[in-house]
């Protein structure tokens, strides 16, 4: 297994590989401290929290929200539904554009499709 590295920048700067890393990073963490993955599941503002603790060198912007969800949660998913909610187009013409749910079941999309 390839060694983690701790990021450091801004987070809007980052390109998708540090920012891999970076998730990467605070999910090794969580999978290996009881404290830190409690924190994590507490609540996305308490997450955003750890998270900088965690990486002091990261800047985040101040509309960053991360959520942690657990394995029952994502296990479960005929009563778990995570939903992005689509853009708003305005009041609803007489022929709204087609949703591809794909794009806004999240977590659970691969079990729903089948």
């Amino acid at each position: 297994m390839a060694k983690v590295v701790k990021p450091a920048g801004k987070w809007v700067e980052m390109d998708p590989t540090k920012r891999v890393n970076l998730l990467t990073y605070i999910l090794t963490e969580a999978s290996s401290d009881l404290s830190v993955r409690d924190r994590f599941l507490e609540s996305p503002e308490s997450a955003r929290t750890m998270m900088q603790e965690l990486l002091p060198d990261v800047i985040f912007p101040s509309d960053f929200r991360i959520q942690f969800i657990t394995d029952f949660e994502t296990n479960d998913k005929s009563n778990n539904v995570i939903m992005k909610v689509p853009p708003f187009f305005g009041q609803k013409p007489s022929a709204p554009p087609p949703i591809d749910i794909s794009k806004y079941l999240l977590c659970t999309y691969d079990w729903w499709s089948q």
